[in-house]
């Protein structure tokens, strides 16, 4: 991972390359929260967290995912991650299984190929391609409930 300065210079380097934790080979997701770095290596571990000095701290979803894809992490440090082979959400929380939902379909809730997720507040915003369109979600933390804004 090449971190640049706001003028595009390459400054540092993050992470090595190779197998195993806090390796890459083919990374294919990364998005940073607070002091942490989520990394999706389609060779390496489903999801793996580093610090922004490239050490490793844990990985997640080795027996939940089995096609993880994109990635978004809310201010509450829940990770969701969108696994193509169920077309599913699956909500973790320092690394623990809390919540799975969506499925294949087209109604609301219900995912085609999720490509890209993206947290602001309360909404959890979904870029389910197939279905051709954004899915908003509204996240309720205390209960860890989804449910879309107009209602």
């Amino acid at each position: 991972i090449v971190v640049r300065n706001r003028f595009g210079k390459a400054t540092r380097a993050i992470g090595q390359r190779g197998t195993g934790p806090g390796r890459f080979r083919a990374m294919t997701f990364l998005t940073s929260a607070n002091d942490d770095l989520y990394v999706r290596d389609r060779l390496e571990l489903p999801v793996q967290v580093i610090d922004w000095q490239g050490n490793y701290r844990y990985s997640f979803g080795e027996s939940e995912l089995l096609f993880p894809s994109a990635i978004a992490v809310d201010k509450g440090q829940r990770a969701y991650i969108s696994d193509r082979s169920t077309n599913t959400i699956q909500v973790y929380q320092d690394g623990q299984l809390m919540l799975a939902f969506g499925g294949g379909g087209s109604a609301p809730g219900r995912f085609r190929l999720v490509t890209g997720m993206w947290v602001n507040g309360n909404l959890l915003y979904v870029a389910d391609s197939l279905n051709r369109r954004v899915q908003v979600l509204r996240i309720n933390p205390s209960a860890a409930v989804f449910e879309s804004p107009e209602g």
